[in-house]
Formats: C-alpha cells, structure tokens, sequence
C-alpha cells in the first residue's frame, strides 16, 4: 500500500493540476490508486502526450496508446510500465479532468485476486 503511495507521488506532472484527487482502494488482497487530475483548462493532444514523454525520460515505457469515440465523445488512453507497476490515464477531449489508475502486477494480482 505504501509502495502504491509513494510510486504514485514520484510520477511526473508536466502541466501543473489544480487538484489532484486520488484514493488507494483495495480488491480482495490488491492494491491499487485511482482518481482524476484537474486542470485550468482543457488539454490539448500534445499536452496529454508529454505525460508519456515525462513519464519514458523516468524508465517508463508506452505500451500502448488508443483514440475511442463513444456517444460523440472522443477520449485518449495511454498506458505505460515500468517494473511491476502500470499506470492508465484516459483524457476526454473537451474535459479539464484526466482520469488514471495505478496498478501493480505481483503473484496476488496474477492469481486473480
């Protein structure tokens, strides 16, 4: 939980939020972090990939990157790796909130708990 915590507090910020609002949840044995960062305006698609280019210059790397429409509404999902660690952050065009989970893969999550 501690370890969820503080991975989670070291990973960069390249536009500054004016609220970040996050919670450690648990799953059965799991642990994980989800929650949104608030920005002062909407992002746009170069500012939702600098997260990515911060995140690589600190050992991270993309594992995959998507556009989905759904009703009308155009969201962008990235999702990156490092060590046993994933983070997701999906940004909904035309919303100053960006959504993200992180997750760790160990032998409790592996075994489906």
């Amino acid at each position: 939980r501690d370890q969820m915590i503080e991975t989670y507090q070291h990973l960069s910020d390249p536009i500054p939020s004016i609220k970040d609002d996050y919670g450690i949840h648990q799953k059965m044995l799991v642990y994980f972090v989800s929650g949104t960062r608030t920005f002062e305006r909407n992002l746009t698609d170069d500012e939702f990939d600098r997260y990515g280019e911060q995140l690589l210059s600190r050992g991270w790397k993309i594992d995959k990157k998507y556009t989905e429409i759904d009703r009308s509404r155009k969201s962008t999902t990235m999702i990156l790796s490092k060590g046993e660690f994933w983070f997701l952050i999906t940004r909904w065009e035309g919303e100053k909130t960006v959504f993200f989970h992180l997750l760790k893969e160990d032998w409790i999550r592996d075994k489906g708990f």
